[in-house]
């Protein structure tokens, strides 16, 4: 029985009521599943994705080794490798929500549309719980109207259709929430068994997760001092548990803060909107509204009117809010004052009351005394605190017509609020964006994106295309690859042939009208579409004038363009553009002469177009410094220099691949060609063999990049007189 029984609770409800209740959970579904299927993956998810199984029609693509290579795709073959390099990725990961997706992705689906149903599964979950804490501590009216608020939110509907971690904290959380108050209201070891459960999930789900044991903890002290049983119980399960957690988590060796500049303490106005307001958008700051959904239903003028009134709409909502706040913790207090046998009303309000507020408050001090840890998704539970206590307080209003009014303006501003997400795109709009240039484009495109880090997010996105694609970490880079790789694409004016440059708006301080004048001196047309979301995306299509565009001198550029230069050498490398590859290889020489990387990939296209200069420069490319090298390009290296003739230096960079990651296969497979090109084939074998002890499936590389040009080449062409041996075995059984 509720804490708060009324007349109502004690009896059986009503078939409205399940009716009512039915609805709740209609809304909460069908708002999450519409338009699910053009959700775009965010960054984060795309971190949570990238080690997985991708779907077998994206395996199945023609050009799934160099997206594969493009995006840094590698499916993991064992859970603890994928826990291990999600933690590589975020070092702050925990491995409860990604275990459950990695054992999804293996043994039920593992297309992307799945792993996002899975998350509605999760948030209809967290509305069943709500609705259970509420009608336990308040009544089963109170229940209703707090599930009514958490199917409306904006955030939880957000949530609930990610592929992230944070529909699954929320569900943990509440789960942590109602079996609380069944073991501190006496449960049996069923109860207790289960919050163990729950709070081993709870803890091992996110670093802030221990959070709520605290604000239990502080709750129980100030409440239920009295019951040393209870106190001693629970304190002993909470540590027995949290703790190997709470140990894992101070042992993370964080991102330093330079390395997350997004990463910073909020305003003293921010900070308020997400500790009071989460689902008000206009006082908080972490959706953006849009008049989409509006426009569906009302003429296209008065949608935008409505959107353009989400900010007073939003402080007077705020105010009702608190006003509801209030009333719920004052009519609890007077019945405690005055003694009328509502003790736990009075209890649970003040839980709740810490429930909502203490996390955030605790995370803005850490913010201030340690380093910037807030961000409002560390704390979405916070906010089923404030379900609660508005379900408590209009459920405690005098008069039906007066609770009718209140709970009818309450639910119509938060379907306001939902209507203004419902159909707008939250993060960046990658899906659109790929499909605005898969229709409009053609396969002899170019792609290169703003960014370097979010450029393989959206080439996840694409999946396996046909383009080339490459990135430049400033505007002015983005402008002159633009220009360069026009200048080689186009083969005279009425070639169809563009290239697609993509720049996230504000998410720098120079602005697209920057990159806009630098096209237009460089003698470029182009035309644009922006895609909403945050921060909005502009895809531009960039064509060439009558005449070769005009490239910037050095002065105008970064000083590390030769770098995107060299990046764009590779992209085109490994696309098999190698005349391309040779102009972008030398354009990078000519910022920089003793860049080791452009030697690189000038070598490896001069190899493979039979030039002149080839071992020359290869030669280059083997002196030292070497930081921007990888394993594999040393292998590359390795590659060049044998297939000029130089067996020496192809063993020595060989080694250094080798040295540079012992963990991945390609120096290996570089050796193997080494010994194989030298007659020793129990060389060969045993470095096969250590690579694919290193990589057993082959996900990690192609073999054939390293071996076919020994093993099965002479002279570029095929040997037929091998095609038949063991070493062809050897690498068909490393194929991908």
């Amino acid at each position: 029985m509720p804490f708060m029984a009324t007349a109502q609770d004690t009896e059986r409800a009503p078939f409205r009521f399940f009716l009512a209740l039915g609805l709740v959970f209609l809304a909460a579904l069908l708002t999450r599943l519409y338009g699910i299927h053009r959700e775009s993956l965010s960054f984060d998810a795309f971190t949570s994705v990238v080690h997985l199984r991708p779907p077998r029609s994206i395996e199945a693509s023609p050009h799934y080794d160099r997206w594969r290579a493009a995006t840094g795709a590698e499916a993991c073959d064992s859970m603890w490798e994928y826990l291990r390099r999600n933690r590589f990725l975020d070092p702050a990961s925990m491995p409860a929500y990604y275990s459950l997706a990695y054992f999804f992705n293996r043994h039920v689906s593992q297309s992307m549309l799945a792993l996002r149903l899975f998350s509605v599964g999760m948030g209809m979950a967290v509305i069943f719980l709500v609705y259970q804490c509420g009608r336990e501590m308040f009544g089963r009216r109170a229940g209703l109207i707090a599930a009514a608020c958490a199917a409306l939110s904006p955030m939880h509907w957000y949530y609930s259709r990610e592929i992230r971690v944070y529909g699954f904290l929320a569900m943990a959380a509440m789960a942590h929430c109602y079996t609380f108050q069944r073991v501190a209201r006496g449960g049996g070891k069923r109860w207790w068994t289960a919050h163990g459960i729950v709070t081993l999930l709870l803890v091992w789900t996110h670093p802030f997760a221990v959070l709520i044991p605290i604000v239990e903890a502080l709750f129980l002290a100030g409440t239920h001092w009295r019951d040393r049983r209870l106190l001693w119980r629970w304190g002993v399960l909470q540590a027995a548990l949290a703790l190997p957690a709470l140990a894992y988590v101070v042992s993370i060796n964080f991102w330093s803060p330079a390395a997350t500049p997004w990463m910073v303490t909020p305003s003293l106005r921010h900070f308020l909107g997400d500790l009071l307001a989460d689902d008000i958008l206009g006082v908080s700051f972490q959706l953006r509204p849009d008049a989409a959904a509006w426009a569906r239903i009302v003429p296209e003028a008065a949608a935008h009117r409505l959107v353009g009134w989400h900010g007073r709409i939003g402080w007077a909502m705020l105010a009702l809010t608190l006003a509801g706040v209030l009333w719920a913790a004052a009519t609890a207090a007077w019945r405690r004052i005055a003694a009328k046998g509502a003790p736990e009303t009075w209890r649970w309000t003040v839980f709740l009351l810490l429930w909502w507020l203490l996390p955030p408050l605790l995370l803005y001090a850490a913010s201030h005394l340690w380093r910037p840890c807030i961000w409002p998704r560390y704390t979405l539970y916070a906010s089923f605190g404030l379900y609660l206590l508005l379900g408590a307080a209009l459920a405690r209003l005098p008069g039906r017509l007066v609770r009718c009014a209140a709970v009818t303006t309450l639910l119509a501003l938060y379907a306001y609020q939902q209507m203004l997400v419902l159909d707008a795109a939250q993060d960046r709009d990658w899906r659109a964006a790929a499909r605005h240039i898969s229709a409009h484009g053609t396969p002899d495109d170019f792609i290169v994106y703003q960014d370097w880090l979010f450029h393989r997010g959206f080439l996840y996105e694409m999946g396996p295309a046909p383009q080339v694609s490459a990135y430049a970490k400033t505007i002015e880079g983005l402008a002159e690859l633009t220009a360069f790789v026009v200048g080689l694409k186009m083969k005279g004016p009425d070639d169809p042939r563009s290239a697609w440059a993509l720049m996230e708006v504000g998410a720098t301080p120079v602005g697209p009208d920057v990159l806009e004048s630098r096209w237009l001196a460089a003698g470029l047309s182009f035309s644009v579409r922006e895609f909403g979301g945050l921060p909005p995306l502009r895809v531009y299509q960039v064509r060439r004038g009558g005449a070769a565009p005009h490239l910037s001198s050095q002065d105008a550029l970064p000083e590390d363009i030769f770098k995107d230069y060299t990046d764009l050498a590779m992209a085109f490398w490994w696309a098999g553009d190698m005349p391309a590859a040779e102009a972008a290889a030398r354009r990078a020489l000519d910022f920089r002469n003793d860049y080791g990387r452009a030697w690189l990939y000038l070598g490896l296209a001069l190899v493979e177009q039979k030039q002149h200069g080839a071992h020359k420069a290869l030669l280059k490319a083997t002196a030292p410094p070497h930081d921007d090298f990888n394993a594999m390009e040393f292998a590359l290296l390795s590659r060049g220099l044998l297939r000029t003739g130089d067996p020496e230096q192809a063993s020595a960079m060989a080694a250094s691949a080798v040295i540079s990651d012992p963990n991945h296969p390609a120096g290996y497979y570089a050796t193997a060609a080494i010994e194989q090109a030298q007659g020793n084939d129990e060389g060969k074998h045993a470095a096969l063999a250590m690579a694919r002890r290193k990589d057993p499936k082959a996900r990690r590389m192609n073999p054939e990049v390293i071996l076919r040009p020994t093993f099965f080449m002479k002279d570029g062409k095929d040997s037929k007189d091998h095609k038949d041996s063991k070493d062809n075995k050897d690498i068909n059984d490393n194929r991908m």
